[in-house]
């Protein structure tokens, strides 16, 4: 065997994500000699390809103890530390790499990330930046620091970083996503709507990057009222489901959101009657659930308004009850700014932080918390916080409560499991309910309406998540 000609083919293997193959044939070369460098390296690299990180690190290591210190080994370790999601194992082989090769702008991205995740912003941020100055044609770099502006709500700082990615050439998916998510916070919808489009247009982005952009379309027409375009977009984006779990990030929620539009514009089809001219609004700020009430008819405090839902995609209560900026905070702020004084408002928060999969319980097993203490220092911090802005533009304040968790997330979890998340979810509402009548303040009960012995009673749920358009007009028939 020629060792040269097989590594050449494992090189090439190994670009084109071939790695059984390049492993094979790294495996060969080294089997004929153990201490060919470029062979030990190309093993662990396939290693972490494969996502066999504990063999990837192996081999790094063996290399290192072979070959001796190496930058580019360091930094291969950081990346596999990475995957693994232990950034300060990662950090620390950063810190090495960069040791060595004080302008490795990889490196240099890699401590970034890792600050980025450890919450060590500013060094985040400059870590990005330096990795820029190095290698200013890199677009992850860019991307990366958008990002971190994105999560940090300085959303006119992300958009600026991103704008710049348009002059490179490469995949551009995430640029337009990005900035398109930007717009989305910001609450420009308009805007959002463009950059969808300018996607859609561009003809630069994969089949499954489309299909997201067509259903950000769709839940922006859906908020416009525009139920026709709305509808266009959905079927458009039919093929979201010909994907597998797994092999794209977002890939879940863009199949609830998916299916959860097209069940809401199936309810408006057939009951037009209930989505009457426009009127005066009153504004329903939340996550997805707020898609479901969007143009309703309701009477508070004996007049008769339409809701407007404004949406805060991803956001939780533990978001607005944290001290440092995030974007959540941010998006919230923007739109409690933009609104007119005097305005009627529901707050509908806390359901995802009442998942099976997320928020409160997730934290609460992983360290074996208590949930009633974070459910009240929680709340009451968030309550506060609304109540504070609320006072600045006279709001009518109105708190939304968790519906009762469905069969069909319930599942999920042992039967342990399942009675820790309904106490929570009761305790939740319990809690929101007495700071609502402490602070005077207006509450739409659907735990209430949609509970029967700790789960739902089946009679108000849309999909496994959200609950019917109808819900939040009968919640202020009871309120009234």
């Amino acid at each position: 065997m020629n060792i040269k000609n097989a590594l050449n083919r494992a090189a090439v293997f190994y670009k084109d994500g071939s790695f059984t193959e390049s492993l094979s044939l790294c495996d060969k070369v080294l089997a004929k000699k153990s201490t060919v460098q470029e062979a030990m390296y190309l093993l662990a690299l396939n290693y972490q390809g494969m996502g066999r990180y504990d063999q990837a690190i192996t081999a790094f290591e063996k290399l290192l103890k072979v070959h001796g210190n190496n930058a580019d080994v360091f930094n291969a370790i950081s990346n596999t530390y990475i995957c693994l999601k232990d950034f300060s194992s990662a950090e620390k082989y950063c810190q090495m790499a960069l040791k060595f090769e004080p302008n490795f702008a990889e490196a240099h991205n890699n401590y970034a990330i890792c600050a980025h995740n450890t919450q060590q912003i500013e060094l985040a941020e400059k870590h990005y930046k330096q990795a820029i100055l190095l290698k200013g044609d890199e677009l992850v770099f860019r991307l990366n620091l958008g990002k971190l502006y994105k999560e940090l709500g300085r959303f006119e700082h992300s958009n600026e970083t991103l704008l710049k990615l348009m002059e490179f050439n490469g995949d551009k998916s995430a640029v337009y996503f990005n900035i398109y998510d930007n717009f989305m916070y910001m609450h420009q919808y308009q805007n959002a709507l463009e950059v969808a489009d300018m996607g859609l247009v561009s003809q630069q982005l994969k089949d499954i990057d489309l299909i997201e952009l067509l259903v950000g379309k769709a839940i922006l027409f859906w908020l416009f009222d525009n139920v026709d375009e709305a509808e266009q977009a959905i079927q458009l984006s039919e093929g979201v489901y010909t994907y597998p779990e797994g092999n794209y990030e977002n890939l879940t929620n863009l199949k609830v959101f998916h299916g959860y539009l097209k069940r809401l514009i199936a309810f408006y089809r057939e009951n037009e009657s209930l989505y009457t001219e426009r009127q005066q609004d009153l504004y329903f700020i939340s996550e997805s659930h707020g898609f479901a009430p969007n143009n309703m008819r309701v009477t508070f405090e004996q007049q008769n308004f339409n809701i407007r839902s404004l949406f805060v995609k991803g956001a939780k209560v533990f978001h607005f009850s944290q001290q440092q900026n995030n974007r959540f905070k941010e998006s919230l702020n923007r739109v409690m700014t933009g609104l007119p004084e005097n305005s009627a408002v529901v707050f509908a928060f806390g359901e995802i932080d009442c998942r099976y999969n997320e928020g409160i319980l997730k934290y609460c097993l992983a360290h074996d918390a208590d949930y009633k203490n974070i459910i009240d220092k929680m709340l009451a911090s968030y309550i506060d916080a609304l109540i504070t802005q609320g006072q600045k533009k006279k709001f009518k304040v109105i708190i939304y409560g968790v519906p009762a968790p469905h069969a069909d997330q319930l599942k999920f979890l042992s039967e342990e499991h399942q009675v820790i998340l309904k106490n929570i979810i009761q305790y939740f509402n319990e809690t929101i309910r007495a700071l609502c009548k402490k602070n005077g303040l207006a509450f739409l009960d659907v735990y209430q309406l949609t509970n029967l012995a700790g789960q739902s009673n089946n009679k108000y749920h849309i999909d496994d998540i959200h609950v019917h358009p109808s819900v939040v007009p009968k919640l202020f028939e009871k309120l009234n």
